[in-house]
């Protein structure tokens, strides 16, 4: 690696624009600056001594001044301390360029050349540590965490919006980004209020696409759909036992099926990701004829008999809107899907009568194997009251009791005494 390499290195950060100084190269940096300066600034001393014939000193005394000169010029600035995971933005005549220094104390940055380092408030600013931060002019560069707010003045993250058909849904929603450019980010007018209107207006717009009950289960799907791709899906078009209209078509398991599709950002790209979307429409179609549940797969055909799928975009795409603020989204999280009270509601009674229903089959068939047991035991007599009332209490039914009365033949006796107990339970 030769010496343009190995600056370029120790002044560059992978994927960030700009130079990074940390404290030991602007260390480094301050030992050549300085120096140069001021044997720069001799030399010109001496020049003009030469050139108006003062001749105030040899070449010698000149160097030797400018050996000194440097000395001061080297000597230390206020001290600035920047915060961990953020740079300070240095400035020219207080100006702001793209040279940063990392986290770290800094003795040294050239005031005497009249540099600095920001200490300008950013727009919208909120430390986010106690001490420094963006309050005092640095920019964090760590990976940013945004809770999306339902509105930002009572800043509720629970965010309750319409889903297709107009129940309503409640999710929570979080943003990860990582800041590349920190220039671009404090020229933005509040970054963090601009990115979170955008998500909320694109949440609004995607949650239309899917039903209540698919909300949950399609959670990757918005979450794509939100950070600028194309999500392939099939949706019903008339009803499917308990599956409605505008039902994500589901695999075999019970799970929707969808296919994410990793367009290309930017104007210019449209023929590329309409092929790319072409290639994955195929797909998807040969995987959902393989794949998914057949009475689900034959209420999104048309009249046809095709299998419609819909291309899920929005216009309020995050992408662009993060970039624009000199930053990428690593990350963007869609949970605590809740369905509305009414809905919920409906779901649990009906879970609770299918478990009612599904018990009163358990206990009708464990009576029957009892009674199966004693008459096979009974074969010449065949089963009697009492079999059937033994059955009921081996199944646990606490509302039946066995009672015996000594001595007694008499069958109307009997009947009255297991129909009696039969009745309520009562003693």
């Amino acid at each position: 690696m030769n010496a343009s390499k190995q600056i370029k290195a120790l002044i560059t950060a992978p994927d960030k624009k700009g130079i990074y100084l940390n404290p030991i190269s602007a260390l480094v940096l301050r030992v050549v600056v300085s120096l140069t300066g001021g044997i720069a600034i001799a030399l010109i001393f001496s020049a003009i001594d030469q050139a108006t014939d003062f001749e105030l000193m040899g070449m010698g005394w000149w160097l030797l001044f400018g050996v000194m000169l440097s000395f001061y010029l080297g000597t230390s600035d206020p001290l600035v301390t920047v915060p961990v995971n953020h740079v300070g933005i240095v400035t020219f005549f207080g100006t702001r360029y793209g040279v940063f220094l990392k986290e770290g104390e800094y003795s040294w940055y050239a005031k005497k050349f009249f540099f600095g380092v920001s200490s300008t408030p950013l727009p919208g600013a909120k430390n986010i540590f106690k001490g420094a931060g963006e309050e005092q002019g640095f920019v964090y560069m760590g990976k940013r965490t945004l809770q999306i707010w339902n509105d930002r003045e009572s800043e509720n993250t629970t965010i309750s919006l319409p889903a297709r058909a107009g129940s309503t849904v409640s999710v929570k929603m979080t943003i990860e980004l990582l800041t590349l450019d920190p220039i671009e980010w404090t020229r933005s007018n509040d970054p963090i209020l601009q990115i979170a209107e955008q998500a909320r207006a694109g949440l609004r717009k995607t949650l239309t696409f899917f039903r209540d009950t698919d909300a949950a289960g399609a959670k990757s799907a918005i979450a794509a759909i939100l950070s600028g791709e194309t999500v392939l899906a099939a949706f019903t078009n008339k009803k499917d036992g308990s599956h409605l209209i505008g039902s994500t078509v589901q695999d075999q398991s019970g799970l929707p099926m969808y296919e994410i599709v990793d367009v290309e950002a930017g104007a210019g790209n449209e023929a590329v990701n309409k092929q790319l979307i072409a290639v994955a429409k195929e797909k998807f179609l040969l995987k959902l004829e393989r794949l998914a549940n057949p009475n689900m797969l034959d209420s999104a055909k048309n009249k046809g008999g095709e299998i419609q799928v819909a291309e899920l975009s929005v216009a309020e795409k995050l992408r662009p809107i993060v970039e624009g603020t000199g930053s990428v989204m690593t990350h963007v999280t869609i949970s605590d899907v809740q369905l509305s009270a009414k809905v919920r509601d409906a779901s649990e009674s009906a879970a609770s009568e299918g478990a009612q229903r599904d018990q009163q089959l358990t206990s009708a068939q464990t009576q029957a194997e009892v009674m199966k047991t004693l008459a096979e035991a009974r074969t010449s007599n065949g089963v009697s009251e009492l079999d059937q009332v033994i059955a009921a209490t081996a199944d646990g039914n606490t509302g039946v009791q066995v009672v015996y009365v000594a001595g007694s033949e008499n069958s109307l006796i009997k009947a009255a005494v297991a129909g009696g107990k039969q009745i309520g339970g009562s003693k």
